[in-house]
């Protein structure tokens, strides 16, 4: 994006050399700016996928947390009926 001297242009004007330097500083501030906001755009991609992973490993762990609860709870109320329903065999065992 340098400026390019038309064919009229003299170019030992100290107006024209000065607008020059001042376009290819103005262009390298420009380059410099898409570099950063390339950075910028590749690093948010990446804390993207992160937080991605982060919320898949959430949802399984909750999972995983309500399908062992749902065991814990249904093995306790096994044990306790089969703790408090006595069982005949081992009533009239007790009696002889």
């Amino acid at each position: 994006m340098l400026h390019q001297p038309d064919c009229g242009e003299n170019l030992a004007d100290p107006q024209a050399t000065a607008h020059r330097h001042l376009l290819m500083s103005i262009d390298s501030k420009i380059e410099q700016i898409v570099e950063c906001m390339s950075e910028y755009e590749s690093r948010r991609n990446e804390d993207k996928s992160m937080e991605f992973m982060r919320e898949e490993w959430y949802a399984a762990g909750k999972v995983f947390d309500r399908f062992f609860f749902i065991i814990y709870v249904v093995l306790m109320m096994a044990m306790t009926v089969k703790f408090l329903i006595p069982v005949s065999d081992s009533e009239e065992a007790v009696k002889q």
